[in-house]
């Protein structure tokens, strides 16, 4: 069925993030003012609106769509084509292909370059291989680790508030901690200390998912100290702000430093191995949603993720940012996991259509382009949501399909549906 103006009809899915950016409203009024100067017929300013929508809220595929249509209306084909070329790097969709708001467009030259990016951008590339897989309805695997002394994978659920383990068969499963029964949330972020194998940090915060979710858990986030062999909450440590937290992933230095990213504020926390105080260490004005991180070895880099923007490397004693692409970041848009190992840097992008898992080799830093970004897996029906890893004897593992999109409207796990969970290794 032919769908005109498709993105026009909707109210923004995903404008509201959980993120203290002060242009939020700017943008939305902008939206709005574009589709009712798109429905009234005038396109000039149709186009104007969505430009300065695009300035204030980059690489959104509903703004970049209807950017793209409002070339379209103005017969810009050049532009229509730069729009939905530079969208198909994060999201390649195939709307256009049938939008009548597109027909002028389809009969010029542009078109056959743009499908064929669309084409290239959606073929499905497969290099991961399946090692184990995990039945069981309500288990929501977010976060993955390796305990070294136990030979055992080591996973957080989002659902239960657990850390649960398997062998590396997917076997013996055995409860390493109910964090839930001790007074926290779902689990999230997970490593194992790498002073004392026998301690494991965990984040946590309450979502709707989490099967005891109440309303005043709202904001509450934690990032924990756990004793592997008890699973007792040693320590619990709060931010001393009055924001809202949802404490995702977590990286730690050789000193025992762990800095902690907050997916509520573009904010990094930093728990300080001396003073045991967790406190806010990095925020950025620029910045939207934080997700994954990772040091590197030598621990002069902290290298994160904004699900809007892409992928960052910071140097740690200036605090300055740079993109990890200096051409096309946007291609590192949506990566929830980030992984290090020597000079491999994986990508989980979940914020992608399609699904990605990627790799960059830093070998020449700070000089990246389009063409150094390689894609290991896309478009699997397989790895439908990767999120979190590990790097474990020089191979990576990964979960390829946590089932966020598996609850009923009750946040209830949906057993008719609920996927079986796949572990991949690279």
């Amino acid at each position: 069925m032919v769908r005109s103006h498709l993105y026009l009809t909707i109210l923004v899915f995903c404008f509201i993030l959980t993120n203290s950016n002060t242009l939020a409203q700017t943008y939305i009024d902008y939206y709005n003012q574009g589709v009712t100067h798109y429905k009234n017929q005038n396109y000039s300013e149709f186009l104007a609106s969505f430009q300065k929508a695009d300035s204030l809220r980059p690489n959104h595929p509903v703004i970049m769509y209807n950017l793209a249509i409002a070339y379209s209306k103005v017969n810009n084909f050049e532009q229509v084509a730069n729009t939905l070329e530079k969208r198909f790097i994060f999201n390649a969709s195939s709307e256009f292909l049938e939008d009548e708001d597109f027909a002028e467009f389809r009969k010029t030259e542009y078109f056959k370059k743009v499908n064929e990016k669309y084409l290239s951008n959606t073929e499905p590339k497969s290099s991961s291989k399946t090692v184990f897989s995990i039945e069981e309805v309500g288990f929501h695997p977010e976060g993955m680790a390796y305990d070294e002394q136990g030979k055992r994978f080591l996973f957080t659920d989002v659902h239960n508030g657990r850390i649960v383990s398997y062998d590396h068969n997917g076997k013996d499963r055995k409860l390493v901690s109910d964090i839930a029964a001790q007074g926290f949330w779902g689990a999230f972020g997970i490593k194992v200390d790498p002073q004392n194998s026998e301690i494991i940090w965990v984040t946590t915060a309450s979502l709707s998912e989490f099967k005891g979710h109440k309303e005043a858990f709202e904001g509450e986030s934690a990032l924990l100290k756990i004793d592997l062999n008890s699973g007792n909450v040693l320590e619990a440590y709060k931010a001393e702000t009055e924001t809202n937290h949802i404490f995702g992933e977590l990286a730690i230095s050789q000193d025992g430093t762990i800095y902690v990213s907050d997916s509520a504020s573009p904010h990094i926390y930093k728990l300080d191995h001396v003073e045991q105080q967790l406190s806010l260490f990095f925020e950025s004005d620029i910045l939207w949603n934080l997700q994954g991180l990772d040091l590197s070895e030598d621990g002069k880099y902290l290298y994160f993720s904004d699900y809007i923007l892409g992928v960052y490397k910071m140097e740690l004693d200036s605090k300055s940012i740079s993109p990890i692409l200096s051409k096309n970041n946007s291609i590192t848009r949506g990566t929830d996991g980030l992984h290090l190992s020597g000079d491999n840097l994986v990508l989980l992008q979940n914020g992608t259509n399609p699904r990605r898992v990627a790799k960059i080799n830093l070998k020449n830093s700070g000089k990246r382009d389009l063409q150094e970004i390689e894609i290991i897996d896309q478009n699997r029906n397989s790895i439908s949501e990767p999120t979190m890893g590990v790097f474990m004897g020089g191979e990576f593992y990964f979960i390829g399909n946590s089932p966020w999109g598996f609850y009923t409207k009750e946040y209830k796990p949906d057993s008719e549906t609920w996927p079986v969970i796949n572990i991949f290794k690279l």
